[in-house]
């Protein structure tokens, strides 16, 4: 007979946080003790959610190297357009970038829980579009 997992392991440390929301975890889902949950709810919403994180992160990489590849050719080549207009854009490139697939790294997950996370992400993105619309406006 093969190993079975442990599911749901009660938490007695106050200081466990939700892997998905952030509140005070109930269980852990496995023998790991790598993922906790407050509910069953937030336990089956975090699965769904990195299961389509993980299915989308190759837009995530084409969206950043395109940014940056938008930000240095404006800094390197002499194109007939304006600079401003490649780094700006490129600048907004990475702000929608941002805003889509925020804090990708399962280390932010595991460290905010995936709701917070989320809404640093799209902050943080919300910021380098901001920014990227300055730069071809004023710039």
């Amino acid at each position: 007979m093969g190993k079975e997992k442990i599911k749901y392991i009660p938490t007695t440390d106050r200081n466990v946080k939700c892997s998905y929301c952030g509140k005070q975890a109930q269980f852990y889902s496995d023998d790991t003790f790598s993922k906790a949950y407050c509910s069953k709810k937030c336990e089956k919403l975090h699965s769904i959610a990195l299961d389509k994180i993980k299915r989308n992160m190759k837009w995530f990489y084409i969206g950043i190297a395109i940014s940056v590849l938008l930000l240095l050719s404006g800094a390197v080549w002499n194109f007939s357009i304006d600079k401003k207009y490649i780094a700006g854009g490129g600048m907004a490139l990475l702000g929608i970038t941002l805003i889509l697939f925020p804090f990708c790294t399962p280390e932010a997950y595991e460290k905010y829980g995936y709701i917070k996370t989320t809404k640093i992400g799209r902050g943080l993105g919300l910021l380098a579009e901001l920014l990227g619309i300055l730069i071809l406006l004023v710039g």
